[in-house]
C-alpha cells in the first residue's frame, strides 16, 4: 500500500493529464498522495460520497457516464482542472 503512491508517480510520468480511474477509495488516496487527477466510479462498493471524501476529483456512477463526457467535450473535467478551457 505504502509504494502506490510512488508507483503512479511512476506510471503518470510528467504527463500532467494523467487520470487514475477507480471504484476504490484506496486507489483514489494513492493517486491524490502521487499528484494524479482521479476520477471515482461509484457503480462498485464504494459510494460517491466515500470517493469525494478520499480527494476523487470527480465522480461518475459508471464508466459509460465517463466516457459520455469525454464525448461531449467533458466540460465537468475541464472545470476539475484536468484539461485546459478551450480557446474560443
Amino acid at each position: 500500500v505504502r509504494k502506490r503512491p510512488g508507483e503512479l508517480k511512476s506510471l503518470a510520468g510528467t504527463d500532467n493529464r494523467s487520470m487514475l480511474v477507480a471504484s476504490s477509495d484506496g486507489l483514489i488516496r494513492a493517486a491524490c498522495e502521487a499528484e494524479v487527477f482521479t476520477v471515482g466510479i461509484s457503480a462498485g462498493v464504494c459510494s460517491a460520497a466515500r470517493l469525494h471524501r478520499a480527494g476523487a476529483d470527480v465522480v461518475y456512477t459508471g464508466l459509460q457516464e465517463l466516457a459520455e463526457s469525454v464525448t461531449q467535450g467533458a466540460a465537468d473535467l475541464v472545470r476539475a482542472g484536468l484539461l485546459p478551457a478551450p480557446l474560443q
